[in-house]
């Protein structure tokens, strides 16, 4: 289903026999919405990018202000096939080098390291002092629900800080 999920074929090195398989990833979540992206899904997302030439939207923007004018990446790729055409190698060979060489890279891919945020002493502001001061003044039925509200919030949060340091210590 991954490659499914993702819109092009994976390769199965990752799958195979006596290899733990890579995580799989739900298409169904929001990774930036839930403030945390697995490594697994950047990996995809650049295989994806490689395997259909796109170029991330940053680079577009980057080499626009560096050329100053507009760069595509659909007249770079295509410049890249004119000139694999004229060594004679055919499309579909051309595209199965390009999958074979993100695929390469998808394997042989180091991990990036997350620097642990310092923890400092917490003394509320103004606008925490007024709603402390606020919840205390609900009645108690609103104060259990805005209590349950904050507790899944801090519960979410804490699950993210947690893969976060997962993250980081498979890293190293």
């Amino acid at each position: 289903f991954d490659s499914f999920n993702i819109g092009c074929q994976l390769p199965i090195a990752p799958y195979a026999p006596g290899r733990a398989p890579p995580p799989h990833l739900s298409p169904f979540v929001d990774d930036k919405a839930e403030g945390y992206i697995p490594r697994q899904r950047e990996v995809l997302d650049r295989f994806a990018e490689e395997v259909s030439g796109k170029i991330r939207t940053e680079t577009v923007e980057d080499a626009a202000k560096t050329d100053g004018g507009s760069a595509t990446g659909g007249l770079q790729q295509f410049g890249e096939e004119l000139r694999a055409e004229c060594e004679g190698l055919w499309h579909s060979e051309y595209q199965k080098q390009r999958e074979d060489t993100a695929a390469a890279k998808m394997v042989t891919e180091d991990a990036e390291q997350v620097e642990a945020a310092e923890i400092k002493p917490h003394r509320p502001s103004e606008a925490e002092e007024e709603r402390l001061r606020a919840k205390a003044l609900m009645p108690k039925k609103h104060k259990r629900l805005l209590q349950r509200i904050e507790h899944a919030e801090a519960e979410k949060k804490e699950a993210t800080k947690r893969l976060k340091r997962k993250a980081a210590a498979s890293a190293s």
